[in-house]
């Protein structure tokens, strides 16, 4: 009997998730001196162009493609042809759905760093850690770099502020059936729209508490 009731209220739980979402995030930035992390440029690389993408890698290509298409960059490390960590990266002019369809048009001068993976026989060895640094040095004239992590992922932003990012806001946010969303920030002491803090994100790199 009890088993089946968790099972009734597990069933419940995810039907009502796919009804109402509701998540967390925070924005992070990090100046960048165009000088940093020289070593741990040197084994990684870049692919700007569909037809760079390598046969046999764990990603999904076409989606891959679309990205590059798009204007995107991957920057990634590799062993023995295994793809072991990578990180999308977008640069000034380019925009992305940081939460709920709230776009982050990236400004001038900056990168704003997404969806970072590493593969599970790879983890905990230093390769997000590595790609962080380098991708610093291998974007030459940009002073500033972003990225948004879930608030729930506190390996990868513990990695973050390890490479040198700090907060600039925190945000939440509840949709509704997948479509209407509202969507707010905390920065500093300031509770505003999340999208009016998405377009405050300006040069140099900016940092609250």
């Amino acid at each position: 009997m009890i088993r089946r009731l968790r099972s009734l209220a597990r069933a419940g739980l995810n039907a009502l998730e796919r009804v109402v979402e509701v998540r967390g995030g925070v924005m992070l930035s990090m100046p960048l001196s165009g000088a940093e992390a020289r070593d741990g440029a040197a084994a990684l690389s870049r692919i700007d162009d569909p037809a760079q993408i390598k046969h046999g890698w764990e990603l999904h290509h076409q989606a891959a493609a679309t990205r590059l298409q798009q204007g995107h960059v991957l920057y990634y490390l590799e062993d023995h042809g295994v793809l072991c960590s990578y990180c999308w990266v977008s640069r000034a002019g380019t925009s992305n759905d940081v939460f709920f369809g709230r776009l982050f048009e990236v400004p001038q001068a900056a990168i704003y760093i997404w969806d970072c993976a590493t593969a599970p026989a790879y983890r905990k060895r230093g390769y997000y850690k590595a790609v962080l640094k380098g991708i610093q040095s291998l974007e030459p004239g940009i002073t500033s770099a972003y990225v948004a992590v879930d608030q729930l992922n506190h390996v990868s932003r513990r990695a973050l502020e390890w490479a040198g990012f700090k907060t600039c806001f925190r945000y939440w946010g509840v949709r509704i059936l997948r479509r209407r969303a509202v969507c707010i920030a905390l920065w500093g002491r300031r509770l505003l729209p999340l999208k009016q803090a998405l377009a405050g994100l300006t040069q140099p790199a900016v940092t609250a508490v």
